[in-house]
């Protein structure tokens, strides 16, 4: 049986209303959430996916925080699919075409990074240092 992100979604969902009836708190589902960030790239995905349930079951400021968090990491993987295209984009151009993509790139990169580092500083204002750092190192490992 293929798992397809439909199917991936319709479980997390089913499993996150089991956890919910058993009586979960928002705190709770942050803790899950976190967890499954902080474990790498793919614990991130299955957060992400969990998220779109989950964030209306918080309370609001813990939905602010888990919401920053996604901020934070979509910002940092547009910055490295960027980084991807900008690799294979300029080897065959002329060097016209070169300096004109060139400073496309670096103002994007720039917009990525600014918004990945907004999203940082929000979260340690929430939640400290500690978790900012935590999370800054998972996410450069995407």
């Amino acid at each position: 049986m293929k798992l397809t992100k439909q199917t991936l979604k319709q479980i997390i969902k089913e499993e996150l209303q089991k956890v919910i009836n058993e009586g979960m708190s928002s705190s709770d589902l942050v803790d899950k959430i976190e967890q499954m960030v902080l474990s790498g790239r793919e614990g991130y995905n299955q957060a992400e996916a969990l998220v779109d349930y989950a964030l209306p079951m918080m309370n609001p400021q813990d939905a602010d925080y888990i919401d920053v968090i996604f901020q934070a990491g979509r910002a940092r993987i547009k910055y490295r699919a960027l980084g991807n295209e900008i690799s294979h984009s300029l080897k065959n151009d002329t060097l016209e075409v070169r300096k004109e993509k060139t400073n496309d790139f670096k103002r994007r990169l720039g917009e990525y990074e600014e918004e990945y580092r907004t999203a940082l500083d929000k979260i340690e204002d929430m939640k400290g240092d500690d978790i900012r750092t935590k999370i800054d190192r998972v996410f450069w490992r995407f």
